[in-house]
């Protein structure tokens, strides 16, 4: 039974401290995959941290 028998590779980062998770799938796990995931994840992480410092920023420390 071979129902999409192509393969998919899950590319996972977590961050515990945040409670954050970014996933992508790929068709392949070579060097390009890899780094084509760390640039998604380094473009969406900075937005993530723009928008969590601006939230931060507007609430007291306690």
């Amino acid at each position: 039974m071979s129902v999409g028998s192509s393969w998919r590779y899950l590319f996972v980062a977590i961050d515990q401290a945040a409670l954050w998770v970014f996933v992508q799938f790929k068709a392949n796990k070579i060097a390009t995959s890899a780094k084509a995931f760390q640039n998604a994840l380094h473009k969406v992480w900075l937005s993530t941290a723009r928008r969590t410092n601006l939230l931060s920023a507007s609430k007291p420390c306690a």
